[in-house]
């Protein structure tokens, strides 16, 4: 397509150029004032054609990007049918974007503008670690954007250049490190919470699984064989990355599951409803969240710290790394990095088996 061109305007002597059968006039012919806002129009102009052939949207706001990303993250990030919480962190993100940056041009995003959400989640007492993760999920938003043909690639390109927060060298407040739950804050709410509760805390105890599996598991998804039997999860934290996850379940771990084991094989093991009764409104299995305020009601009960099923696998974890290694704590976690273990202080199938034979 042609140019639209620079001319005069005869009966006024003013230099005009003619825009989609509109003239927009630009001063006195020939004037220095009036080329610069031609140029200022034949830069919209060739944007807007830009636009058109690529469907990228120059007028769209980080307000309205935000608005076409949610939809698309909630069909995404799914997990056996149900929305994950990786939604709820986004929106939370995004509530800080929009309150600094909404209303800026998507376009002209950038780590400028980046920095600025990230001192606003520093200035609202975030933890460090949380704001890399949240700069991360925004980032994501944008790349996102850029492969829907939203906004230029080179939006998402350059709000990589923004580095994240590092340890000292910020002003944002570090995470207090998650600690074993101490023994007596266990015993001090055996009495107060469900069976089938005091059978998850007690699964976890004895193998240290993570709250999401042990809130799934059912006897179809063990092999019962042998001395110590494998539980293979039909739904993990990283079964997304197509990674495989077996945890093993020594005697402590057996008799625990013993204690649960119904005729229907398919049938959740620690089941609120089987506790309350067939007839009872309760849901058939608990999820990570209910499990956790389970728990959460009967520490206010006890007038004890409030701790959180996920620390029970410190306890677990902590205990291996001491008596047999950071490897042994490492294949029993289902970690595949030693990085991830460090942090509580499928390699080798073999070596977890023989741990959890001798641990529980």
């Amino acid at each position: 397509m042609k140019v639209p061109k620079y001319s005069l305007h005869k009966a006024t002597g003013q230099a005009r150029v003619r825009i989609d059968g509109k003239d927009n006039y630009l001063g006195l012919w020939d004037s220095p004032e009036s080329k610069r806002r031609y140029r200022e129009h034949i830069k919209k102009w060739r944007a807007d054609q830009n636009a058109k052939a690529t469907g990228l949207r120059p007028d769209l706001t980080v307000c309205q990007l935000v608005d076409l990303y949610i939809p698309f993250a909630e069909s995404h990030y799914r997990k056996n049918g149900r929305v994950t919480s990786e939604v709820s962190c986004i929106e939370s993100a995004v509530r800080v974007l929009k309150d600094t940056c909404g209303e800026i041009n998507a376009g002209d995003f950038g780590p400028r503008m980046l920095k600025e959400t990230r001192d606003a989640m520093i200035c609202a007492g975030w933890k460090r670690k949380s704001i890399n993760k949240q700069v991360g999920r925004i980032r994501r938003i944008f790349r996102w954007a850029a492969a829907e043909q939203l906004v230029e690639g080179n939006v998402y390109r350059d709000l990589e250049t923004l580095h994240g927060l590092q340890k000292g060298r910020t002003e944002a407040n570090e995470s207090e490190p998650v600690l074993p739950v101490p023994s007596d804050h266990i015993k001090a709410i055996r009495k107060l919470v469900t069976l089938p509760v005091r059978g998850m805390i007690d699964l976890q105890l004895a193998c240290g699984c993570r709250p999401g599996e042990a809130t799934s598991m059912r006897a179809v998804d063990i092999t019962m064989i042998g001395q110590v039997w494998e539980y293979r999860p039909n739904e993990h934290k990283t079964e997304h990355h197509e990674r495989g996850r077996v945890v093993m379940l020594g005697p402590k771990a057996k008799a625990v599951v013993d204690q649960f084991l119904l005729t229907d094989l398919n049938a959740y093991l620690f089941s609120p409803r089987r506790a309350k009764g067939a007839n009872s409104r309760a849901r058939e299995r608990y999820d990570c969240d209910s499990y956790r305020r389970a728990i959460r009601r009967a520490c206010i009960k006890s007038e004890i710290a409030i701790w959180s099923p996920n620390q029970l696998r410190h306890n677990v974890l902590t205990q291996i790394r001491g008596q047999h290694g950071l490897e042994a704590a490492q294949v029993v976690a289902g970690h595949t990095t030693a990085d991830v273990t460090q942090v509580y202080a499928e390699r080798d199938l073999n070596l977890a088996r023989e741990i959890m034979r001798k641990f529980g």
